[in-house]
């Protein structure tokens, strides 16, 4: 399952809210000592190292792989996802959105995280435009 490379509690659990979800296995991101990490449950932390392609974890690699090749899958897009992965719908996209912030993703695949980021961009362009209209 992704998000469990590791085997270290999060040092960052700075609140009781935060704490309430770390211990019923939601995510949460902290940073620790200059990486980014993504929390998936109270034991374990997959951390994401910075610039070289090669420290992207095999799982980072994978939903790399699988964003770029999706469509070619015979099932639905969500359904492709839950198979591949395990995961639902909701934390695979939040799985990738961390992802493409990273610069080693960025190395890995350029054409595709700048897609990537280019469509988050115009996403939140639009909908930063439809508040101002209210």
């Amino acid at each position: 399952m992704l998000g469990m490379a590791a085997s270290q509690p999060c040092s960052r659990v700075v609140d009781k809210r935060q704490d309430a979800r770390v211990n019923r296995g939601e995510s949460h991101r902290c940073h620790l000592g200059g990486y980014d990490a993504v929390m998936s449950d109270a034991a374990s932390v997959h951390h994401v190292s910075p610039g070289d392609p090669s420290m992207l974890s095999d799982e980072d690699l994978a939903v790399l792989e699988f964003e770029e090749n999706w469509f070619t899958a015979t099932v639905p897009r969500e359904q492709a996802i839950m198979e591949r992965f395990g995961i639902s719908a909701t934390r695979y996209y939040q799985r990738l959105n961390m992802l493409i912030d990273v610069p080693a993703a960025l190395e890995a695949k350029p054409l595709l995280v700048k897609r990537l980021r280019r469509l988050r961009s115009q996403r939140q362009a639009a909908r930063s435009a439809e508040r101002l209209r209210r």
